[in-house]
């Protein structure tokens, strides 16, 4: 089923859809849902866009103050999280969301960091991620089994 709201700004239809359910403590938030929603962007700031976004959702977004540009002529019938990976494919972006906020940083500002794992054994740290509803599979913890290290790669906030 495809749900459908309409927000107007300044020359702008950003139809996004809503279908209104709250999130409570035993149920999956709209954003997490595999809910589809009709998105219609005809020429908009993309930060805009970003706030326009998670405001539908009812989620905090911070987008960094470098993103630029303008989302032009973008339809989709998406799921939120399907709706980030194409503007992040289409404009060079990357996103995490970590079950309150939602970062938004251009690409180029991920990461790596080298991961130790003499204290932590890396299934022991995937677990720990996952538990505390951090984890995110996009960015995937790389691991040896020879020298004991691995990396972990993405947006600062994840990072």
């Amino acid at each position: 089923m495809i749900n459908s709201k309409l927000l107007r700004s300044a020359a702008v239809i950003l139809a996004i859809g809503f279908n209104g359910a709250v999130a409570t403590a035993n149920t999956t938030p709209a954003f997490e849902s595999d809910d589809r929603y009709k998105y219609t962007i005809l020429s908009q700031d993309i930060g805009d866009v970003l706030i326009e976004f998670g405001s539908s959702f009812g989620i905090s977004m911070n987008v960094d103050g470098t993103i630029a540009g303008r989302v032009s002529n973008f339809q989709g019938v998406l799921t939120g999280p399907e709706f980030l990976d194409r503007l992040s494919n289409e404009y060079s972006l990357s996103w995490y969301y970590d079950g309150i906020s939602i970062y938004v940083t251009p690409a180029s500002a991920n990461r790596s960091v080298v991961v130790d794992f003499k204290k932590v054994p890396p299934d022991v740290l995937e677990a720990t991620r996952k538990e505390l509803g951090v984890s995110d599979d996009r960015f995937k913890l790389r691991t040896t089994n020879k020298n004991g290290i691995g990396v972990l790669t993405g947006p600062p906030r994840y990072i």
